[in-house]
Parts: structure tokens; sequence; C-alpha cells
């Protein structure tokens, strides 16, 4: 049976979400949990952290003593995890059974396969939830069908789709962790999009083993990282620069340029919508200096700042079209 490390970064989680994560990561046979404490300060969730590790010689804390990220928080567990795999969780998401019996039928079907990912459940607040298959074997992706709901993908085609849509979830991502250390590990410094930067470099050298059947469940309700402050500020512009300065991502300059280009877009929108009007003039000139031939979209975007209402969501809808980062 192959050996799996999860690691979960935590920073002030509420008590429940946190043990319905770890209890569903310790479900399954998987030799250890590291949960990374990112300097939390919140009592509940310390408590709740050694209450979880009490009796339980597979659940460990890993304390950082400053707020790092969750790339930094990862890197921590990453260093010290003792399993052949690493796999991830948030703290207020959950694992769907079956993860690690899978992994044993994909290393049936290809003893060298480097990381497999798959399809997963978004849940809702009013109890709604679907599933989502990003990726499809009839993508041009190259994808072969091993049997059992695999698929093997991979190549310049998938490299190229990563920062484009963004469609590949860390939470049911497993990865051999010699190869993941030889990358690297994720890229300090990033906070918002760090897995898809690590996916982007696993792209440009292992082909993905994909999985139809869903093996993760991410729950919409609660703080994200990825609807905060953090993300106003940045969204995924410091990711995509990031990408553009990695030496293995440089034959993928022109379809990253694009990515950032739309992300400042994005970046933009959002912001005016929230009415921080200089964040995002700033965002909206970066973005047409990306490509200057875009001055009738920076001009749209003006017209945008100088109306209210209806009319300004109409006029970002058509400058942007992407979704509008909505602080909680």
């Amino acid at each position: 049976m192959p050996t799996i490390s999860v690691i979960c970064p935590v920073h002030d989680t509420p008590p429940d979400l946190l043990r319905a994560a770890a209890g569903a990561v310790l479900a399954e046979p998987v030799a250890e949990l590291l949960l990374v404490d990112d300097a939390s300060r919140d009592a509940g969730t310390r408590a709740a952290l050694a209450m979880l590790t009490e009796g339980n010689h597979r659940a460990r804390v890993l304390r950082s003593e400053a707020n790092v990220g969750p790339a930094e928080a990862r890197n921590i567990g990453l260093r010290v995890a003792g399993g052949e795999w690493v796999g991830f969780t948030d703290a207020d998401d959950t694992w769907l059974p079956g993860r690690v019996a899978l992994l044993e039928t994909a290393l049936a079907h290809m003893p060298g396969v480097v990381w497999l990912s798959g399809s997963y459940r978004v849940a809702f607040p009013d109890g709604t939830a679907h599933n989502l298959l990003p990726l499809s074997a009839e993508e041009g992706l190259g994808a072969r069908a091993l049997g059992e709901g695999l698929h093997l993908m991979g190549g310049p085609a998938l490299t190229r789709r990563l920062p484009n849509s963004f469609c590949l979830h860390l939470g049911p991502t497993l990865v051999r962790r010699k190869e993941l250390l030889a990358l690297g590990g994720f890229r300090e410094g990033v906070w918002i999009g760090e897995d898809t930067l690590l996916f982007l470099l696993l792209s440009t050298e292992y082909p993905l083993l994909y999985a139809k059947a869903p093996l993760y469940t991410q729950h919409m309700e609660g703080a994200s990282i990825t609807n905060s402050a953090v993300a106003l500020r940045c969204g995924d512009v410091s990711m995509l620069r990031a990408a553009m300065r990695e030496p293995a991502l440089h034959p993928f300059r022109r379809e990253l340029r694009w990515a950032l280009y739309s992300s400042e877009k994005q970046l933009a929108a959002s912001n005016l919508l929230a009415s921080n009007m200089a964040v995002a003039l700033v965002a909206a000139l970066r973005g047409w200096a990306l490509d200057p031939r875009e001055l009738p979209a920076l001009l749209r975007f003006l017209r945008a700042a100088l109306t209210k209402g209806e009319t300004r969501r109409k006029l970002l809808s058509r400058y942007s079209g992407a979704r509008v980062i909505v602080p909680r």
C-alpha cells in the first residue's frame, strides 16, 4: 500500500470545520495528517488542534510562529512528511472516501505516475452541491483512457490550458514527495494561486493521471483566502508574474501573458465595485500596458468608473467578464 502524508494549513479555522476536515482524512488509511498551524490566534482553533492530536498517533501539529501563508505552510509540512506521497486538504474542506484505493488502482495501471488529480464537489451553504469535472478526455489534451475512470493526459496542451482556466484543485491532488521536493515545492511569497503555479510546473515535467470520480468536497461557506482582502489586493496577478519568471514556463509566456491581462482586468473590476478607485485604476492601467491594442477595453473601464449602480456593473461585465472578487 502506498504511504500518504496529508498536509493541512490551519489559520484560525472554526473548530467544527477543522474537526470535519481532519476526520475525513483520518477515515482513510493515510500514514499521517500534518496540521500546520499558521500562527493561529483563535483559542478555539488551538484547542481543536490539541484535541485532534491527543491519543492519535497519525495526527501531528507543526507550528509557525508567524503567519506565512498557505504556500510556506504547506512547505513546512512537506519537509517533514514521511510518506512516499503527499496529499492536501484545506482546513474547511473534506476528502471523499476512496482516495487511497484509487491511488492503488492508478499505480497498478501506471507504476511510474508522479501526480494524480480529479474531479471534486462544491457544496453551498443552502445545502446544494454539484460535481465539477474541470478536465475531460475530449479537450485535446492528449488524453489516453486507462480504465477505472482514469485518463492519462499532459504535454504542452495541458500546460497551455492551466493558466487560462485554473481547472485543477489542490484538494483532489496527490504527488510523489520526492519529485515535489525536486521541483522546489510551493513557491513561497505567492499567497493566492500557489497551487496553480505548482500544477504548471508539474505539467512541464510529468503527465497527469486524472480521475473522473469526485475525490474532494470544497465548502463554499466561511472565509477563504480566495474571497478575502488579500484576493482583492492582488488576485492571481502575483502568481502569474511569478510563473513568468520560471525558466520551465518560458515557452508558455504568451499564454501566461494573456492570463495576466485577464487577471488584471478582473482585479480592476472587483476593486472598482468595492470603491477602491486607486487600486482599480492601477490594475486597469497595468492590464492595458500588457496589450496597448486593447485601448477600447480601457476606455470602457474608465466609462464604468464615471458611472454608478447597474450601469457600472454592465460596463464592467463587458470589460472583464470574470468572476468578481467579493471579500467576506
